[in-house]
């Protein structure tokens, strides 16, 4: 600096004080204590305040666009461990590169829950950023179909349930972090296995522990094409229904066997049957597989079942008709699992 200045005791007492002045051309003969020079010194704070936060914003928007693009080509699926650990490596090494570590929870299974906090120590409750990384594609989507930015359409699985969705998360605690935000801890969880609703993991049980006591929760899944604040989602679950009955050759003696599959495909039926959209109420038998060979009565049959429900009591009745359902059938020779 070429000079120096002197300032009173209660200046530090301020929110803000001056260091140092840029110097203006059009400042050097202005009164600096004239309205006039207090006037162009406003206009020249407010154009440094919009250039800073333009700069800002396209530095975040440049970061969350790579984040996004680099999670888009990285496979994740929830069954696939190795795909989970390249997908949580990639995001740690981000968070490491701004100055937070993560880490995984729950790391002895093969769906590991990502957490990064920021203020822990800070003694109100906490604020939550939810998030899942994992998608529905299976392993081997992600090469033939790259994430591609076009204008501001971003395509690509896991485009829209829900990388970005993540990353707005990521960039929410990294924005707060510049900000020095103090008012409460803020704590990032990212999970491995939304898609498949945490049945091989504690999913649940690690979220509900993480989250205890929290102020508030966001999650940043995608919402409606309006941007509206979503406030509730279904609730859902998975059941597993698996028949067994007696295999036979259909052509030299069918009458010994005991179709597994007839007998899955009836209670499928019924199990649909219990599906009600206008209260809410969803199920859908989305996987099926059974037999061994066209030529043979097949002596097993499987479905995998998404249930969906509006209210707690609905999904508890639900299940409980599900489970009534699979009582051992009438027909001898088959048997429910």
């Amino acid at each position: 600096m070429s000079g120096f200045g002197v300032t009173t005791k209660r200046a530090f007492s301020l929110t803000e004080y001056n260091l140092a002045r840029i110097s203006y051309r059009d400042t050097a003969k202005l009164n600096a204590y004239s309205n006039a020079y207090t006037k162009l010194m406003n206009k020249r704070q407010a154009t440094l305040l919009k250039d800073l936060n333009q700069h800002r914003a396209a530095k975040y928007q440049a970061a969350k666009a790579s984040l996004s693009t680099a999670l888009i080509n990285q496979d994740i699926n929830a069954l696939d461990a190795a795909s989970v650990d390249a997908t949580l490596t990639l995001v740690e090494d981000f968070l490491t590169s701004h100055g937070l570590t993560a880490v995984r929870e729950q790391s002895t299974t093969a769906n590991p829950v990502l957490v990064a906090d920021l203020n822990e120590t800070a003694p109100s409750a906490p604020l939550i950023l939810l998030g899942h990384l994992d998608t529905v594609f299976p392993v081997g989507t992600a090469k033939p179909r790259p994430g591609v930015i076009d204008g501001e359409r971003l395509t690509g699985p896991g485009s829209n349930d829900m990388k970005p969705g993540a990353v707005m998360a990521i960039a929410t605690l990294l924005a707060l972090k510049e900000a020095n935000y103090q008012a409460h801890p803020v704590r990032l969880i990212l999970v491995t296995d939304e898609e498949i609703l945490h049945k091989n993991a504690p999913t649940k049980e690690t979220i509900a522990r993480l989250s205890k006591g929290a102020v508030a929760g966001f999650n940043f899944e995608s919402a409606d094409p309006d941007n509206s604040v979503v406030t509730g989602r279904k609730g859902g679950a998975i059941v597993d229904l698996t028949v067994t009955g007696i295999a036979a050759h259909s052509g030299k003696e069918p009458e010994k066997g005991r179709s597994a599959v007839l007998e899955l495909a009836h209670q499928i039926i019924k199990a649909e049957a219990l599906t009600d959209q206008a209260a809410g109420k969803l199920v859908n038998c989305g996987l099926i597989s059974g037999g061994t060979s066209e030529n043979i009565i097949p002596d097993h049959a499987h479905t995998g079942i998404a249930v969906r429900f509006t209210t707690k009591q609905q999904g508890d009745e639900l299940l409980a008709a599900l489970q009534e359902q699979a009582a051992p059938p009438p027909s001898p020779g088959l048997r429910w699992r």
